[in-house]
């Protein structure tokens, strides 16, 4: 049987057999011979030859005769092949080990590699999006500054608006202690103090329609803030205008008492006077209602747009649009210089000749027929959407509610002039 002995477990074979003492020749090297004398009589080349040769020719299966003394050498040659073997086996199954632990490295080295490439690209992508959110959160904070500004003005100016309201309350509430001490004063003056009755009713149902409309116009005080400030002016001007006809009224009334000899001319004067400023007034009501309507359509227009801005807030900075419109500012300018023209004191003379009526600036069509003009306004919403045919045709059918806004309609006004033909 031939062995295959690597150079390892050769030099372990060989170690055993020096210090066993077992030769080629005959095994066992003379007593008292010291054992490095023995080894530097071959080379190491040729002690592996020998003992190669000694194994190759020894038959390991073969079984000592069992009364015969077993060879201690045989029995250690046995043992050393068969640790020989057994260490080959060990070193192939930890090549094995190593080569697939190598393998499983390098696979799991892989794939780290690419989860560490994924997790880099991820950590990429999150940082860029944290950059663009920043961007986003401080152009949103910049936005909601800007319209916190704009609120703060905003409540400033209502709370103007209120102050003036209560200012104008107490004149009209001076208004009625005056009108009541002329109706007690002379009873010439009892019709016309019954008008101004009806026309403070008017204006007091008209002041309740307003206090309604101030909570719609807290929503967007910026866009109504010209509307505001001309209604009061007009406000104040039809003050002045009936405190003025008061003071005439009560001027006409101390001529009447020193001249009775013209009482006759004096009382067609006075009545022609009060026909003429009853229509004035009636005229200026009128106006005032067209404007009033006029105003809410600009007010919801402006709403609109306004809601599409805030919608687009988070991704622009466009500026909201003023609501002070060039079209608006002259038209209330034309409007107050039509109004100082109506309350304007004229002569005597021409005093009971009416003024040329005005023609309406726009026309609005019924929204029913589509046809004929718009001329009756629905309380309490105000709108001026219907015609007379079919307001009468409404009223026939027990309609009682607004064909704009679905509100309840409890009083139907028709308008003449402003805005009808």
């Amino acid at each position: 049987m031939r062995l295959a002995i690597c150079q390892g477990p050769a030099a372990a074979t060989i170690s055993c057999l020096k210090a066993a003492g077992w030769s080629r020749s005959s095994g066992a090297a003379p007593e008292g011979q010291p054992r490095e004398s023995f080894t530097k009589k071959l080379s190491t080349e040729e002690l592996i030859e020998s003992v190669v040769a000694e194994l190759e020719a020894l038959d390991i299966d073969k079984k000592d005769p069992p009364d015969a003394n077993p060879d201690p050498k045989n029995q250690m040659a046995r043992e050393l092949i068969k640790q020989t073997r057994e260490m080959e086996t060990q070193l192939k199954e930890r090549k094995e080990w190593a080569q697939g632990k190598a393998i499983q490295a390098a696979r799991k080295l892989g794939a780290d590699l690419t989860e560490l490439r994924v997790l880099r690209m991820e950590h990429d992508e999150n940082q860029r999006r944290k950059k663009e959110k920043q961007v986003m959160e401080d152009d949103t904070m910049k936005r909601l500054a800007h319209l916190e500004n704009e609120l703060k003005k905003k409540s400033g100016q209502l709370d103007r608006s209120n102050a003036t309201v209560q200012r104008l309350e107490m004149e009209n509430a001076e208004i009625r202690a005056e009108m009541e001490a002329a109706k007690l004063s002379a009873s010439e003056t009892e019709k016309q103090c019954q008008g101004l009755l009806r026309k403070e009713k008017k204006d007091s149902k008209r002041l309740e329609v307003w206090e309604r409309q101030k909570a719609k116009l807290k929503e967007d005080i910026a866009e109504c803030k010209t509307n505001i400030t001309q209604a009061e002016r007009e406000l104040a001007e039809v003050n002045k205008a009936i405190k003025n006809m008061e003071k005439k009224m009560r001027e006409d009334t101390r001529v009447k008492e020193e001249n009775m000899v013209l009482l006759e001319d004096e009382r067609r004067k006075k009545e022609a006077a009060k026909a003429d400023n009853d229509r004035r007034l009636e005229e200026l009501r009128r106006k005032k209602e067209v404007e009033s309507e006029c105003y809410k359509d600009d007010l919801h227009r402006l709403q609109d747009e306004l809601s599409r801005l805030q919608k687009s807030a988070g991704a622009t900075q466009t500026a909201v649009p003023s609501a002070n419109f060039p079209g608006t500012a002259n038209r209330s300018a034309a409007q107050a210089a039509k109004q100082q023209a109506i309350l304007r004191p004229q002569p005597a003379s021409n005093r009971s000749l009416p003024p040329p009526a005005q023609k309406p600036s726009r026309r609005r069509d019924c929204v029913a027929c589509k046809k004929a003009a718009a001329c009756v306004i629905l309380l309490q919403c105000a709108h001026q959407v219907l015609c007379v045919g079919c307001n009468k045709l409404h009223e026939d059918k027990g309609i009682t509610r607004c064909p704009c806004c679905s509100a309840e309609v409890e009083e139907r006004i028709r308008v003449f002039g402003a805005s009808s033909n």
